[in-house]
C-alpha cells in the first residue's frame, strides 16, 4: 500500500524509528529511514527528523544550501 504520508529519519538507530512509527499521526503515514544525506531532500516529505552528530559537515552545509535557496 502506497502511503500519502512520509516522515523522513536520519541517523536514528531502529529503536528511536520504532518510536517515531508508533507516534505517527494516521495510517497513511510511513516513516522513511534513510542513511544517504542526499535522500533528506531528494524525497518529499512532511517531516524530517535528522540526528546531526550522525551526518558530516559537507551534507549539513548542502541540506543548509538549498533551505537557503529555497526560503531566502
Amino acid at each position: 500500500m502506497k502511503r500519502a504520508h512520509r516522515i523522513t529519519t536520519f541517523g536514528l538507530t531502529e529503536e528511536q524509528n520504532e518510536i517515531v512509527r508508533a507516534n505517527i499521526p494516521m495510517k497513511d503515514y510511513e516513516v522513511f529511514d534513510t542513511d544517504a544525506p542526499t535522500d533528506v531532500i531528494a524525497y518529499a516529505c512532511v517531516a524530517m527528523i535528522i540526528q546531526a552528530s550522525a551526518m558530516d559537515e559537507k551534507s549539513i552545509n548542502m541540506i543548509f544550501d538549498l533551505y537557503m535557496d529555497v526560503d531566502g
